[in-house]
């Protein structure tokens, strides 16, 4: 139970919250271009509103995760773990979560969520945590000065070009995806419910 809630929690922030911002950049390309827009516009609020309300899911997931975990330890690994939750340093673990949940529910806003630049900026800060700009500095080079920074080769082997561009398409078709599932059962709800007042 524990690995597919973690599983799921993975799946909604590293596969749909950054398959967003890649789904936006199609979405901002294909509105100029298109005479009747009303349709496009209804698909982007209902994509809004399905990232919204995942923010909310994953921020619970993640709680029930990490209580979860918390009473799965004894002894000394649950007083560490305390420590982690409660200590000195508490601020750096609840803040990374807290910080994703409110950028998730930033696009509540329509001055941030009617503007490009702004939706990348939050896909690439759901993607990116602290732990993730420490090791890809580290890794950049041994040395650790800025001057002789020089990316490691199985860094780039990792990520190579063909690679990323496979993986922005797969997430942009997977939030694509659920967006029109989504979109679909609303409109689906809404005519429902007028029909059954008629």
């Amino acid at each position: 139970m524990y690995d597919f809630l973690n599983f799921i929690s993975f799946f909604l922030r590293l596969e749909l919250f950054a398959g967003f911002g890649f789904y936006s950049i199609l979405y901002f390309i294909i509105k100029p271009f298109l005479k009747k827009k009303r349709n496009l516009i209804e698909f982007d609020k209902s994509g809004l509103k399905l990232v919204i309300n995942f923010g909310i899911i994953w921020f619970i997931l993640w709680l029930i995760i990490t209580t979860t975990f918390y009473f799965s330890l004894h002894g000394i690994e649950r007083q560490e773990y305390s420590e982690q939750l409660f200590g000195k340093y508490a601020i750096y673990f609840w803040g990374q979560a807290l910080f994703w949940f409110l950028l998730t529910q930033t696009y509540r806003f329509n001055t941030w969520s009617r503007f490009l630049i702004f939706r990348l900026i939050t896909s690439i800060l759901l993607v990116v945590n602290f732990e993730k700009i420490i090791i890809m500095i580290t890794s950049i080079h041994r040395d650790y000065l800025p001057s002789n920074w020089t990316m490691d080769s199985s860094y780039i082997t990792c990520y190579s070009s063909s690679y990323l561009i496979l993986n922005l398409i797969l997430k942009t078709i997977t939030v694509t995806l659920f967006i029109a599932a989504y979109h679909y059962c609303r409109k689906k709800l809404r005519f429902t419910t007028l029909y059954k007042k008629t």
